[in-house]
């Protein structure tokens, strides 16, 4: 979706080579973090034991061009892997990272 949201640029496919290479014990699912079927349908894999939640557009631009597919990736996705997590994995670990805009216009000025 990185492609879509921030065009040819935006790809990170290289970076999926460089970890499936790096990290022995990584695993990729190619879904769509909308499809809350497939999601629940890898969650129920006995290997889960960790979740990590990488998304967000960083840019309101796009959020404003395509709302709709923004909310669905970002709100929706979470949700969907929250939700997988807490049904077919509980004692996974779930890590949300997430980017310092959602604080404003002056992050570091909050106490």
């Amino acid at each position: 979706m990185r492609r879509v949201f921030f065009g040819a640029a935006g790809d990170t496919l290289w970076n999926l080579e460089r970890l499936k290479n790096a990290c022995k014990r990584f695993t990729h699912a190619a879904l769509d973090i909308r499809d809350r079927s497939a999601i629940g349908g890898t969650f129920r894999q006995p290997t889960i034991r960790s979740d990590s939640a990488l998304r967000g557009s960083a840019f309101p631009r796009q959020a404003r061009e395509i709302p709709l597919l923004d909310f669905e990736v970002n709100a929706l996705g979470t949700v969907n892997l929250l939700e997988a997590t807490r049904q077919h994995c509980p004692e996974a670990v779930f890590v949300f990272l997430s980017t310092n805009k959602v604080y404003g216009d002056a992050p570091n000025e909050i106490p």
